[in-house]
């Protein structure tokens, strides 16, 4: 049966030339095999998932999220995203000698004996593009060792098509435009909420997670630097 990603034909993004790999696998460390699953999932998936976020598909309710009834609604973005991405996590991690344990959304997915643990969010956002909104979706993904130590982790916007990725501790993204990826400076440590470069954000969820945050607001908005934004 050929899927509606399948049926788009849409060709990965090609590897940057920045982006460099061992062409022998017996010498990647877990960290470099990490890094090579997330090339794989990142750089493969966008682009057909972008093709199908472009063209409106799969904003049809499909029911309840497994555990989570009453909290989130799965469509058919979700199921189709999952299922192409899953494909390639298993392929990947499979080529490169890599066992894991993948925590989804709505499924799991272990690959030998883990000795990563990952989170995947196969489309977040999937309620505003559910709404017909314009804020992207995304592709989320984070890995673990098995002491939850970050080895890497990326995000795919699925509207631009660029990729931001951390690894070996360093941020990066990715244009498909031009096909560069530029290490991006590293953001500056903040102390206090008094620092000039301190800004607030509000993001409205349900009151059950936003009524901690609502509860300090005004204490943050009294207090935070002035001369900075708050988005709200």
């Amino acid at each position: 049966m050929i899927t509606p990603i399948e049926s788009l034909r849409k060709r990965p993004y090609p590897r940057p030339k920045d982006w460099k790999k061992s062409d022998n696998i017996k010498e990647l460390s877990i960290r470099d095999k990490v890094n090579e699953v997330v090339f794989d999932l990142m750089f493969t998936a966008t682009p057909p998932l972008r093709a199908m976020i472009d063209i409106g598909f799969g904003r049809e309710r499909q029911g309840e999220v497994l555990g989570r009834e009453g909290e989130d609604t799965q469509i058919g973005i979700d199921s189709s995203a999952e299922i192409l991405e899953k494909k390639i996590l298993i392929q990947s991690a499979r080529k490169h000698g890599l066992s894991l344990f993948v925590f989804s959304e709505h499924n799991h997915l272990r690959v030998a004996r883990p000795e990563v643990i990952a989170t995947l969010d196969p489309i977040d956002n999937s309620g505003e593009y559910e709404a017909g909104l314009n804020t992207p979706p995304y592709i989320a993904i984070g890995f673990f060792d098995r002491k939850g130590v970050p080895i890497a982790g990326a995000v795919s916007n699925l509207l631009t098509g660029h990729i931001f990725v951390n690894r070996v501790g360093k941020n990066y993204e990715y244009n498909p435009n031009t096909r560069q990826l530029i290490q991006l400076p590293p953001p500056r440590k903040i102390e206090t909420i008094k620092d000039p470069d301190f800004v607030l954000v509000s993001y409205d969820g349900k009151y059950k997670y936003t009524g901690p945050f609502r509860a300090n607001f005004d204490r943050f908005d009294r207090e935070r630097n002035q001369n900075r934004v708050f988005h709200g």
